[in-house]
Order: structure tokens, then sequence, then C-alpha cells
């Protein structure tokens, strides 16, 4: 009501929408789909690491099983594992955050229209939760060689056995179908993507560009310190244009088609 009188239509209605929609539009959407991804990506290199632990553990048998003797009991052995796995894991998070680090500034770089990029950055939440996700990724690998290291019988003989106990390749096999499993959505996912990106590239998007010549203009605003000045340079451009360089018509544009930028008014 109180902007009733300069709406060109009387009858128009303001319609609101939340200040977070208007600002990220749908990207949360995408977002979510590259976090699930990520996930899975995860979850498989877990199953990965795990299987290579598994049978580091199997071939470290002999090892174990003298430490055993010598008087180390199951909770120092579970220990020595541990450690090993938490080094592996905090040498992996310092790489993945240099890693980090040049793909954001790669993101700001290479995607600045997505909303709010120039604030993406590692605070020290994000690198609490790498750390988290580090180490718990860690944990879960190392538990199938404590769970066989557990399963083993105290006190049995030294002794160098050929080929993996049936318990250990049972194991395998199920980390093994694990992975399938996370990797046939990372799959489909990944084709639906590609088919989706095909199609929309042969979407007919209502106009011909073919002749058509567009380029992005920035004024600088020691030289156009207003709006008028603007309003002038932006006119004899216009005209010169179609002198200059011969084109049949030319125009002036805040958003080239299809993008929306959101505000109608331009």
């Amino acid at each position: 009501p109180e902007w009733a009188a300069s709406f060109r239509d009387q009858e128009a209605k303001l319609t609101p929408y939340p200040l977070r929609t208007t600002i990220v539009g749908d990207s949360g959407n995408a977002l979510l789909l590259l976090a699930g991804a990520v996930v899975l990506v995860l979850l498989v290199a877990i199953a990965n690491v795990a299987t290579l632990m598994l049978v580091r553990g199997s071939a470290r048998g002999t090892e174990l099983a003298v430490r055993n003797a010598l008087g180390a009991g199951r909770g120092r052995l579970v220990r020595l594992l541990l450690a090993e796995s938490g080094l592996l894991s905090l040498g992996v998070l310092a790489v993945s955050l240099l890693v980090t680090a040049g793909g954001v500034a790669f993101l700001q770089r290479e995607l600045a229209s997505l909303p709010r990029v120039s604030e993406v950055g590692l605070d020290p939440g994000t690198l609490l939760l790498a750390a988290g996700l580090a180490l718990a990724s860690g944990l879960f690998v190392t538990l199938s060689p404590i769970v066989t290291l557990l399963l083993r019988q105290p006190g049995g003989p030294v002794s160098v056995r050929s080929g993996v106990s049936p318990g250990v390749t049972r194991v395998r096999r199920w980390l093994v179908a694990g992975e399938f499993a996370l990797a046939l959505p990372l799959l489909f996912g990944a084709a639906l993507l590609v088919h989706s990106f095909v199609r929309l590239s042969r979407v007919n998007p209502g106009f011909d560009p073919v002749g058509v010549v567009a380029l992005d203009l920035a004024l600088p605003r020691g030289r156009y310190p207003d709006p008028a000045a603007t309003q002038r340079f932006l006119s004899q451009a216009e005209s010169r244009a179609v002198e200059l360089f011969g084109a049949g018509q030319a125009g002036m544009t805040t958003a080239l088609p299809p993008d929306d930028p959101g505000d109608v008014n331009n």
C-alpha cells in the first residue's frame, strides 16, 4: 500500500521473499547434491583404505604375535594400531587442507557468479569438522585389523602361515561389497548429470544467437561519478557501436538472456 502510487500497474501486488532465497537462490540444492557426492566418495575411500589396512594387518600377523609373546597385551597392540592410523590421518589432513585452500582460491576465481562466493573460506568450524572427519576415518579404517587382532586366540604359537584366515577373507568381502554399493550411486549420479547437461545444451533459448556479439563493460567511477554521466556514456556508446562496427542494432542490458539476476526493473 505504501508504494502503490508508484506502481505502473495499480493492481500489482508485492510478494515478499525470504532474504536467504533472494541472496542464494536455488544454489543450496546444488550444494546438497555436491555434499552427498563428497560423502559417498569419502565412504568409498574409507572402504579402500580399510581393505588395505586389513591386508597389511594380515601381513603383520607374525610381528603382532611376536610382540604379544614378548609381553605386549591386546590393549597395547590396539593402541599401536590406533597411533599408526592417527598419524596417517593427521598427515592426510595436512595435505587435504593445502589442497582445499587451493581449491577455494580456484573457486573464487573461476566461479565468481556463485552467491557470496567471496565469503567462502577455511574458518575454525571448517577446520574442526575436517579434523573430526579425519580422525573418525582413521578410527574406522583401523576397526577391521583391530577386530581381527581381538578375535585371535591369545598365547598361540608364533608361526608364519601362508594365505589369510577365513575371518579376514569374510571382512574383505564385506568391504568390497560395500565399495560397490557406494560406487554405484556415484556412477548413476554422474551419468544423470551428464545426461542433464546434454539436454540443457540442446534447449532452445528462444532467440537466434547467430551474428550476435556481446561484451562486458565496467566504467571507472573516477570519470563517471554519477548516474547522469554514466547514462550519457551509454547513450553515446550505443549509437557509436552502430556507426563504427556496422551493426544492425545495438543495445544495453544488465544481464544477457537467459540469465536472470533477480532484478526485473533493469
